[in-house]
């Protein structure tokens, strides 16, 4: 979440709501039915999907979805600041953000977490990057399983709010200046988490898109996998329920046909020079979110192929 976006949520909320909005008093009951301890319980057995009797279709404002994400920050970034932060609480906060697009009218799906469950020790987690959701939500989906610090942009510490979360939980902060650099970051601080028994969760991606490019995702997770000696866990992810917005970027119009859809892949033991086990973390994604209808290629570079097939 950007500056410019923490801005405009907290002026929606103070001219829009007031003091007579349901959310500022805590008071939102649809969507809340699901308990965070039901949340994982369902998904130890390998599927989670939102319940219809969940799904709110009253509230068809896209407003309401970013007051209740706003609520999530505002809550964070004051506990952040107490010092009252835990594991456990931080998956709290997470399952927050997940009813609330539930409440909105979205449906979340989540398989095959057993296979992260499943594995001792720390992992490295790589997962593609499509919106700001998956900052949201994610640490509910890893956080009941593995103890994980995520990789971000340095300028996320010094958001507004957010940047109180993003400290607390003990993120690894890199300046997106120099790629140099922060490889070298990662492999030094990463590795020392890992040995320290912390999973890394990094999305080997320079920003977000709403396709899936091989040729972008890159392989820093294996490296840095090879390097402490931990599988990687592949985590594929569809979340353009909740687009990139056309003026700012972390505000866009809720997409509610498109459910919010998570699938881990298998462990994959790294060997070797990284390869294969690059290549099969590359098959795993491009055949599942093949599946989910995301396309493999940015559409813009897909039509000048096209015009540059044409005009040859």
């Amino acid at each position: 979440m950007n500056r410019r976006a923490s801005m405009v949520l907290f002026f929606c909320c103070r001219k829009m709501v007031g003091g007579t909005c349901p959310v500022s008093r805590g008071m939102v009951q649809t969507g809340m039915d699901i308990t965070v301890e039901n949340f994982i319980r369902q998904m130890r057995t390998g599927r989670y999907e939102t319940p219809d009797s969940v799904r709110c279709r009253l509230w068809r404002f896209d407003t309401w979805y970013y007051i209740l994400l706003f609520r999530v920050v505002v809550v964070g970034s004051r506990t952040g600041r107490r010092g009252a932060w835990s594991d456990d609480y931080i998956v709290e906060l997470s399952h927050m953000s997940i009813k609330a697009a539930e409440a909105c009218g979205g449906r979340v799906i989540v398989e095959d977490a057993p296979l992260l469950d499943g594995v001792s020790g720390p992992v490295v987690v790589v997962a593609n990057h499509m919106s700001m959701f998956e900052t949201f939500s994610l640490p509910c989906l890893i956080g009941p399983f593995k103890h994980f610090a995520t990789v971000v942009k340095e300028s996320l510490l010094r958001t507004p709010l957010f940047g109180d979360i993003m400290r607390a939980a003990g993120s690894m902060p890199i300046s997106r200046r120099n790629p140099r650099e922060d490889f070298e970051v990662v492999m030094e601080k990463g590795t020392a988490l890992l040995n320290a028994g912390r999973s890394i969760l990094i999305y080997p991606q320079s920003t977000r898109t709403d396709w899936f490019d091989r040729d972008r995702f890159g392989s820093i997770g294996v490296k840095l996998a090879r390097r402490a000696g931990v599988p990687v866990v592949p985590l594929a992810l569809r979340t353009d329920f909740q687009p990139n917005g056309r003026w700012i970027k972390d505000i866009g119009r809720l997409q509610r046909n498109q459910p919010l859809r998570f699938r881990y892949g298998p462990p994959v033991t790294v060997s070797g020079n990284g390869r294969e086990a690059h290549a099969e973390i590359l098959g795993f994604m491009e055949k599942t979110l093949g599946g989910w209808g995301v396309p493999m290629q940015d559409p813009a570079r897909r039509l000048n192929a096209g015009r540059e097939v044409t005009d040859a």
